[in-house]
């Protein structure tokens, strides 16, 4: 009954990222403003997959853009964005940058010469300093000149890069970054994993810091009550365990 209760969950889960999906929703949408990165500029481009608004699973995204000032001068600019479209970070630096990977609490990305560097998302300042990171590609990389990139994507949310015009009209272009949902009947699953120790059903997940996580219970994966009360994400795998001596129970985790 424990393994036919564990394959139950594992379908449930499968049935629910399957469920039927409206029209995908415009939640919000960010106009990238040049002066921000230094008065005067506009931008002129964008560094091909590498500055396409990458996501991540907390919801929020980052982008590269290449800049030119009023003098004709070019720069790169970084930015990151929140989960609700609000400015985390951003920086500006003269060599082209590829972002590489970054969750909510920090963004790593490398330049030309093949340095990586990292900062931190998660102190609240708009404009912290990267730090360089001691280590380099491997040799068969920086000979071939690619950098393995990684993107984690959340199956609800999807990051659109727009502009209204080319990046040589006069005036410039605007640069908007929009964040589309697909909607769904069905609650929003937390990505979990189940197992069974010492007699108990535990149901861990990977707990994003300051989102909202809602244990519940079912007897026949039709009804469900919630066990406790929300629990808030601290940036590590949480988990919650209940004796399995029910003849059968299942467990779930949405985000409310």
């Amino acid at each position: 009954m424990r393994i036919l209760a564990a394959l139950t969950l594992l379908i449930s889960v499968l049935l629910s990222s399957l469920a039927p999906a409206g029209q995908p929703e415009l939640q919000w949408e960010y106009e990238v403003d040049p002066n921000l990165f230094q008065k005067g500029s506009r931008i002129i481009g964008y560094r091909s997959s590498s500055s396409y608004p990458r996501s991540n699973f907390a919801g929020g995204c980052a982008a590269s853009y290449q800049c030119q000032t009023a003098t004709g001068e070019t720069f790169h600019a970084l930015l990151v964005l929140r989960p609700d479209g609000s400015l985390n970070w951003f920086n500006v630096q003269r060599d082209a940058s590829n972002i590489v990977q970054f969750n909510q609490n920090c963004l790593v990305y490398s330049d030309s010469r093949r340095s990586f560097f990292s900062v931190r998302l998660d102190t609240g300042n708009i404009s912290e300093a990267p730090e360089r990171l001691d280590v380099m590609a491997p040799p068969e990389l920086r000979s071939s000149g690619e950098i393995t990139q990684g993107q984690a994507r959340d199956a609800q949310t999807f990051f659109i890069y727009t502009r209204s015009s080319s990046f040589n009209d006069d005036p410039p272009p605007k640069a908007v970054i929009q964040k589309w949902a697909i909607p769904t009947t069905s609650p929003q699953l937390a990505g979990s994993s189940f197992g069974i120790d010492d007699g108990n059903l535990i149901i861990s997940w990977p707990a994003a810091a300051g989102h909202t996580y809602q244990v519940q219970r079912s007897t026949d994966l039709e009804s469900w009550e919630n066990i406790g009360v929300a629990l808030t994400g601290n940036g590590t795998t949480m988990s919650y365990a209940q004796p399995s001596n029910a003849d059968k129970v299942f467990l779930r985790v949405v985000i409310p």
